[in-house]
């Protein structure tokens, strides 16, 4: 259907997933980042958006799931002086969410990655005009991580995209001299 837009502090969610977008990448350095976000309707009536950043890094020490929540408290000092940063992400981005009424959390952590979700409280803008949903095309994705690759095909196939994962942009090219124009697809 149509997407739905909601009123809040743009500003505040920038920086929240900015700074989580951020810490992921910078721990992560083999395999991949991914984000996802959704509305979800509480049974109080009240609508929470929630984007979940989950990545393939090294996964978090479960001693300390709630401490690397508080200021210049890192899980892995080694990662740390390699990577650099001051430990303040996370703490900022807690504050931030809370003082929006929502919450940053470890939903989970291991030898596979960790999983953050950043939840808040939206208001759907009744009054906004409604921003048409995009006709389902055919897609070309362009992903050296196999698992990446199927996890986005996956997701277009129930929007009733039509895709197929590409290894790089090489690929691409190859494919489109390959192909005639009007074959093309809609989105590389």
């Amino acid at each position: 259907g149509d997407a739905t837009q909601v009123l809040g502090d743009a500003a505040r969610v920038r920086q929240v997933v900015t700074n989580l977008v951020a810490n992921a990448i910078k721990f992560t350095e083999r395999g991949h980042v991914t984000l996802t976000a959704e509305l979800l309707a509480g049974a109080d009536g009240r609508t929470r958006a929630v984007v979940r950043i989950d990545d393939t890094g090294p996964g978090i020490d479960t001693a300390l799931h709630e401490r690397i929540f508080e200021a210049f408290v890192q899980g892995d000092a080694s990662l740390t002086r390699q990577h650099g940063g001051s430990g303040l992400g996370l703490a900022i981005s807690r504050r931030l969410a809370q003082a929006m009424g929502g919450d940053v959390t470890l939903e989970r952590s291991g030898v596979a990655g960790s999983t953050f979700a950043f939840t808040w409280p939206v208001q759907i803008d009744a009054a906004a005009p409604r921003l048409p949903a995009v006709a389902p095309g055919t897609a070309w994705l362009v992903s050296s991580q196999a698992e990446s690759g199927q996890w986005f095909t996956r997701r277009l196939t129930r929007t009733g995209w039509r895709s197929e994962t590409l290894p790089n942009v090489a690929a691409v090219i190859a494919r489109a001299r390959a192909e005639p124009a009007a074959s093309w697809p809609d989105v590389v």
